[in-house]
């Protein structure tokens, strides 16, 4: 069972090549493949491409730079929006970084402007005895 599973599975890819005569039986299509592969009266030859660009390069490259595993695999659209996206990305970041530091500065100054250690004191004093603790 595991050597039809393995022909099917290593050599579908030929047969879809060579022609599409699959039924979608499992049984039929593997009787199918290995006849197709192992006919010694026909000769059969794979098409491999020389420049074929590795999906893990293009990951790797795409993790370094935005879009630059698209360049390396020619999508060059693609490539054009991974970048924008992060560059707009990290523009939006930088602006509300900036915003947030402002307020910080804000509510800094508006508290050192009406805070008073004495007024707190006699807060906290005054209101020490309201306060039921909860058992």
């Amino acid at each position: 069972m595991k050597k039809i599973i393995l022909t099917f599975v290593l050599f579908g890819n030929f047969c879809f090549a060579q022609n599409n005569y699959l039924s979608g039986s499992l049984n039929n299509d593997t009787k199918f493949v290995n006849q197709t592969l192992f006919d010694s009266s026909k000769s059969y030859s794979l098409n491999i491409t020389q420049n074929k660009k590795t999906p893990i390069l293009a990951g790797l490259m795409s993790f370094a730079i935005p879009g630059a595993g698209q360049i390396y695999t020619e999508n060059y659209l693609k490539a054009g929006i991974f970048a924008a996206v992060e560059i707009g990305a990290i523009i939006l970041a930088v602006n509300y970084d900036n915003k947030g530091d402002d307020q910080t500065n804000v509510f800094q100054n508006f508290a050192n402007a009406h805070w008073s250690a004495e007024r707190y004191a006699k807060w906290t004093s005054a209101n020490a005895t309201k306060i039921k603790p909860q058992c």
